[in-house]
């Protein structure tokens, strides 16, 4: 309890003198040393105090240095609940913020507490945060427009005569800002849009700030989507999660700014271009309503089996964790193999089946990946005349070496088939590398084995060749990117199948990468 006294009063600067005074003049006399025990306390007490100050000293040194420096606001265009929520959260981490509606009706019914909507905690935040000052609603647009280098453009996007996120409001404000911004400012766009929206709104921008008679400043549009469900947007913006940046260009130092004022955000900032971050969320929402109509048939069977759900989905939320972790590391390869998942994957349909549920469609998505990545190569390996191909890996499970029922070997087994039947005297064009198992690569391949030659090493596999091919991951194989691999090779394609390599670093050096299902 004394230490938390301590810390207590120790956060403030008066604590800090008080302490600091004390400490240093108040020492006992030499003839009345302390006992072994109150020394103990004692010494223990000020280095406590000492830390606390040191630590103390440096936060209110922070403080002092944000003050000084006339921390830039933020400006919020657009008060529905993301933007309520988006702005609370940055004023709730230390970002002062300005938060306006292109419909004055709306910030005065905020600023009588009548909130866009309902979400745990919004009200409450959003509140302390406008009476301590850190985020203030205002009705003028150009004051926000004036202030803020940094916009977040948080308004609606109903949907238009296609059923597409209609612009009609976001343009409204891009044209505005564009015609009235006197400095350089940054547009961030917060809503959920069709993908190429960005890029669209960009153009919108340089066209106004052509038409401008004066000398127009820069103003750049990016975008930071939401992917959050309503109901715990909060958590999920302040903790939980992802920050997608999309940008075209070099992301701007006042966004950057914003960006570090949230907690972990180096854990979870996840930067790319406009149109990968627009079609994330759509992808993420595909996925969690595929999810959603598996658990609906999970619940049937559970029902016609006579077993209960919420056990089931009790063991499906430890397993979670576990399961997103194997599919971060496979799923971006040419499918999950091993000997236990295919079989109990068949074992499911069976079941599904047996109790009146199609279990068509479940079997379709797992029978038409490698059928997808088969043409897909096919189609690359097309573009060349007899190439020399270096196949690096075949096991889905980085480490390993089982090879049953590993989709990789038999989307291998189709590309082989036809150079197999050409290369009848063992001349083959595929210089295959693994680094565990090649033993039982030899007579998994056997009936294609004229278009294989089976290399010791990821140098023998790839020298003289003209496209470099991935089907498996293993530790250290990341290392094989280097300018050495760049001499070795005749060409300069990189089809990573596996997600091994590192894009930057390879296109760096020269090479053209491809990841999975992805076209030159």
């Amino acid at each position: 309890m004394l230490y938390t006294l301590l810390d207590s009063l120790l956060s403030s600067p008066q604590g800090v003198k008080f302490f600091v005074k004390n400490v240093h003049s108040e020492s006992k006399p030499e003839e009345e040393a302390p006992n072994r025990t109150e020394f103990f306390f004692n010494s223990k007490a000020c280095a406590f105090i000492q830390g606390r100050i040191c630590y103390n000293q440096r936060k209110i040194k922070g403080r002092a240095m944000t003050k000084e420096k006339e921390q830039r606001k933020a400006g919020v265009i657009g008060l529905t609940v993301t933007g309520l929520a988006w702005g609370a959260v940055l004023a709730h981490q230390g970002v002062p913020v300005l938060a306006t509606d292109m419909d004055e009706e709306v910030v005065v019914s905020c600023e009588e507490g009548e909130w866009p909507g309902q979400e745990p905690g919004l009200a409450q935040l959003a509140g302390r945060m406008i009476d301590d000052g850190d985020l203030e609603l205002c009705a003028n647009t150009r004051r926000v427009i004036r202030e803020c280098p940094v916009i977040f453009v948080t308004c609606m996007v109903p949907p238009d005569a296609n059923d597409r996120p209609g612009l009609r409001f976001v343009e409204a404000i891009v044209r505005l800002v564009a015609a009235q911004a006197l400095e350089n400012r940054v547009l961030v766009i917060k809503a959920a849009v069709s993908p190429g929206s960005t890029r669209q709104l960009q153009k919108i921008v340089d066209a106004t700030l052509t038409e401008r008679e004066d000398s127009a400043p820069a103003v750049q549009v990016l975008t930071m989507p939401e992917g959050f469900d309503d109901g715990r947007m909060l958590a999920a913006m302040e903790q939980d999660g992802a920050l997608v940046l999309g940008c075209d260009g070099t992301i701007p130092e006042a966004v950057w700014e914003v960006v570090h004022q949230l907690p972990r955000w180096q854990n979870r900032l996840i930067t790319c271009t406009t149109v990968e971050a627009e079609q994330a969320v759509f992808i993420n929402s595909g996925l969690m309503a595929a999810e959603q109509s598996y658990l609906e048939t999970v619940a049937g069977l559970c029902a016609g089996t006579g077993t209960r759900f919420d056990r089931i989905s009790q063991i499906l939320t430890k397993q979670k964790k576990i399961r997103h972790q194997l599919l971060a590391e496979r799923g971006a390869g040419v499918g999950i193999g091993g000997a236990r998942l295919p079989r109990e994957r068949r074992e499911l349909e069976v079941l599904l089946k047996e109790n009146g549920q199609g279990a068509g469609e479940f079997a379709g998505i797992t029978q038409n990946h490698p059928a997808a990545c088969v043409q897909w190569l096919s189609e690359i390996l097309k573009t060349f005349s007899s190439p020399t191909v270096a196949v690096l890996g075949l096991s889905p499970s980085p480490g390993t070496d089982d090879l049953r029922e590993t989709p990789a070997v038999d989307i291998l087994k189709q590309l082989a088939a036809p150079m197999a039947e050409a290369a009848p005297d063992g001349s083959g064009c595929f210089k295959l590398y693994v680094p565990w198992g090649m033993d039982q690569v030899k007579w998994r391949l056997y009936a294609v084995r004229d278009a294989f030659t089976f290399c010791p090493s990821p140098a023998a596999a790839t020298r003289n060749a003209d496209v470099l091919l991935i089907l498996g991951r293993w530790p250290g194989g990341s290392g094989v990117l280097g300018s050495a691999l760049k001499k070795r090779m005749t060409g300069r394609l990189i089809v990573d199948a596996a997600a091994m390599f590192d894009r930057t670093k390879a296109e760096s050096l020269g090479f053209d990468y491809l990841t999975l299902l992805e076209t030159r």
